[in-house]
């Protein structure tokens, strides 16, 4: 029977490794019959030929890669609200978090209000 313990000593870690194989070329083989039967169920459903709709699908359907400006600006900002506070409560102590708690609602105010920054 074991002893518990706080502490965990490390085990061995087992590794399970399945080998796979790649074949570009049978693979670019099936996106193509792949491409080319929804293209023909498309034609059949519509009666007409859209490469442009067909662009357009394609393209939604891919992974999210960007940010848009106003959420990476909100990330900035938080940021340097955080490293301000954390810096200035090393420097000044308890007085930067009421620096702090003007200052945040100054700025929401002018974001807001779009004085100074563009939505």
């Amino acid at each position: 029977m074991r002893i518990p313990s706080i502490i965990r000593l490390p085990r061995y870690k087992n590794f399970d490794y399945t080998p796979r194989h790649y074949d570009p070329v049978k693979e670019d083989i099936e996106e193509r019959t792949r491409k080319i039967k929804n293209d023909m169920n498309e034609d059949a459903e519509s009666g007409t030929t859209s490469s442009i709709a067909g662009a357009f699908r394609r393209k939604t359907g891919s992974s999210f890669t960007g940010t848009n400006y106003s959420t990476s600006l909100l990330q900035l900002v938080i940021a340097v609200i955080l490293l301000g506070g954390f810096v200035g409560y090393l420097f000044y102590g308890n007085q930067v978090f009421y620096f702090l708690m003007l200052g945040v609602p100054v700025y929401l105010y002018f974001r807001f209000r779009g004085i100074f920054f563009k939505k």
